[in-house]
C-alpha cells in the first residue's frame, strides 16, 4: 500500500525492461528466420529459371530441322530480367547417328560462375 492507503498495481521498471530484452531477442530470431526463407526463396527460383533456360534450349535443338554441328556454342537468355548464360555442348552418341546435347547454364555473364542448372537429351544426327 502507498502513503494514501491505495494498492497501486503495474510493472516495475526492472520487470519491463525484462520483458523489452526477451521481445527484442525474439524478433531478432525471426527476422534472421525471415531473411533465410527470402534468400532461400530468391535460390529455388534462379534454379528454377536456369532450368527453363536449359529446356529452352533442348526444345529448340529438338525442333530444328537442320543438321546439328558437333561442338560448344554458348548464349544468353533473359528470364523475368536476369541474364543467364548457357553453353551447349553436342557430341557423338553411344550409336551410329545419335548425337548427345549437353545445356549448362551459369547465372549471370561472368565467367567462372558456377553451373546452376543442367540438361542433356539424345538427338538424331539427320
Amino acid at each position: 500500500m502507498n502513503r494514501q492507503g491505495h494498492s497501486q498495481s503495474g510493472f516495475s521498471l526492472m520487470e519491463v525492461v525484462v520483458a523489452l530484452g526477451i521481445l527484442a531477442t525474439t524478433a531478432i530470431g525471426f527476422v534472421n528466420l525471415l531473411q533465410g526463407s527470402i534468400e532461400g526463396t530468391r535460390q529455388v527460383e534462379e534454379r528454377y529459371l536456369a532450368r527453363v533456360v536449359a529446356d529452352n534450349q533442348l526444345t529448340d535443338v529438338l525442333w530444328r530441322r537442320l543438321p546439328l554441328e558437333q561442338g560448344v556454342t554458348e548464349g544468353v537468355e533473359r528470364q523475368l530480367g536476369r541474364d543467364f548464360t548457357w553453353q551447349m555442348t553436342v557430341l557423338q552418341g553411344p550409336r551410329e547417328g545419335l548425337l548427345v546435347v549437353d545445356v549448362q547454364v551459369r547465372r549471370g555473364t561472368e565467367a567462372g560462375s558456377p553451373v546452376i542448372a543442367q540438361a542433356t537429351t539424345l538427338r538424331a544426327a539427320q
